[in-house]
């Protein structure tokens, strides 16, 4: 699983997969050459934040992840530019605002 959120809320996703799932995650940090080895560790949940997510879209598409949970999406731009390669079997979308604009809404989004 992955969870992509803001560099504020990594410790707190940390923490609460730890509450609720009982299971050990791991924060991704430092440069790339740790966060490469980072994604190679076979761990429960990997936690990155959006602006890491640009440079590791290679090390994350070799990583595959059967899950990824977009937190506070509203903050993504372009999605159909910079989310297609993010991939997993399943994709889960959080927001704490609505989506103010059709354009910028993921095509696949239900209400």
């Amino acid at each position: 699983m992955l969870v992509i959120c803001p560099t504020s809320l990594k410790c707190q996703w940390q923490s609460e997969i730890a509450r609720f799932a009982g299971r050990e995650s791991r924060v991704l940090t430092g440069g790339r050459m740790q966060r490469q080895k980072d994604y190679a560790l076979d761990d429960f949940c990997k936690i990155t934040n959006y602006e890491k997510l640009k440079s590791d879209l290679d090390l994350i598409a070799f990583w595959a992840p059967e899950l990824v949970i977009v937190d506070e999406a509203q903050r993504v731009k372009n999605w159909n530019r910079r989310w297609c390669s993010v991939s997993g079997r399943g994709r889960m979308i959080l927001s704490s605002a609505g989506w103010r604009r059709a354009a910028c809404r993921p095509k696949n989004v239900r209400r």
